[in-house]
């Protein structure tokens, strides 16, 4: 299941989730992460539908559905994957970030606190994304022995399946916002997405 955070624009041209989620840098150049999230999910999703892997999308195109529809979305469908198809479901929850004072580098992973079958994919991407970006810091947390990071967002802790979620480099940082709007550094994340779903597809480490 694939979750792109925040809202996207409209056609009428209406950024769902402004002020917020957004930066407009002294040039006038506008990074927005929930369209950035939109983008990334789009393409991971036609490179799915190639390789004719299951999935589901639980965002809108545009609207920035509440967290709780969301997240009450992702349940429903894990349990009719796990009850009626009897199929594993996980969740990548798909965001980019931002810092106080809009220096922040670099990509994390997270996964709720503790220890949990999440914990066991999210290391190998932790893995994948060192791999693919060696030129971006990798914000890792192990002081539990792995990589991933842990907080209790709604999304990780309100849904019953595992659940992992990157935030990809940062939207207010200029070199990362140009690397996370461009065709070229879209594509390289969604690459490395793509790796981290066949290697949970080939080797069911849950």
């Amino acid at each position: 299941m694939i979750n792109a955070g925040h809202g996207g624009i409209t056609p009428n041209g209406v950024y769902t989730t402004a002020p917020n989620k957004m930066y407009k840098f002294d040039d006038d150049f506008v990074s927005y992460e929930g369209v950035i999230n939109r983008q990334i999910a789009e393409k991971l999703y036609h490179q799915l539908q190639k390789l004719k892997i299951d999935f589901s999308l639980i965002h809108d195109n545009y609207i920035d559905t509440p967290l709780s529809q969301r997240s009450e979305l992702v349940n429903k469908v894990y349990n009719k994957n796990k009850l009626v198809y009897k199929k594993e479901s996980i969740l990548l929850e798909l965001h980019s970030n931002a810092s106080v004072n809009h220096d922040g580098k670099g990509i994390e992973v997270w996964t709720s606190p503790g220890q949990t079958k999440s914990d066991v994919i999210a290391q190998t991407l932790c893995d994948l994304y060192k791999k693919h970006f060696p030129e971006f810091p990798f914000r890792s947390d192990t002081y539990d022995g792995d990589d991933d990071k842990e907080a209790r967002f709604w999304m990780l802790v309100k849904t019953i399946c595992p659940a992992v979620l990157v935030e990809n480099l940062f939207f207010d940082n200029r070199e990362e916002a140009e690397f996370l709007m461009s065709f070229d550094g879209q594509n390289r994340i969604v690459d490395c997405l793509l790796e981290w779903v066949l290697e949970i597809e080939q080797t069911k480490p849950i």
